[in-house]
């Protein structure tokens, strides 16, 4: 894992595509947002993304991560997960906090203790929309 660069940013587009990213999630990261790649190191290949961006004083939001098929995908996200974690919390993150509509999301960021916050229902949305955070 490393700091994405920006030929990283063209070079995922695929990736990111296919995991299904809003327009939102897209634009932050082809405008460079934080984040950080899993890549193979043998042929620079990007094989997962995860992106935040500061909300304001202490918060940061994580935008959206997606990981490439032939991984283990709950792993290899955890890990993407936990390491830009680590990344707010070295640029002066206390809490990151992240909105989901996924119950595999949700399981997923529960397994990283991230804690619910809040939970919220739409006429719109079969499922509800789960806010976590994890303090950092």
């Amino acid at each position: 894992m490393r700091a994405a660069q920006p030929a990283d940013r063209p070079a995922a587009a695929g990736l990111v595509g296919a995991a299904g990213w809003s327009a939102e999630q897209r634009r932050a990261w082809q405008d460079g947002a934080p984040a950080i790649v899993l890549y193979d190191p043998a042929d620079a290949a990007v094989h997962g993304v995860v992106v935040a961006r500061p909300r304001g004083p202490g918060v940061f939001d994580l935008v959206a991560w997606a990981v490439a098929p032939p991984l283990n995908r709950a792993t290899a996200a955890a890990r993407l997960v936990g390491a830009i974690a680590n990344r707010a919390r070295r640029d002066g993150g206390e809490r990151l906090v992240v909105s989901v509509q996924d119950e595999d999301a949700g399981a997923l960021l529960e397994s990283c203790g991230f804690q619910e916050v809040s939970r919220s229902h739409s006429a719109f949305a079969p499922e509800s929309v789960v806010t976590y955070h994890l303090e950092l």
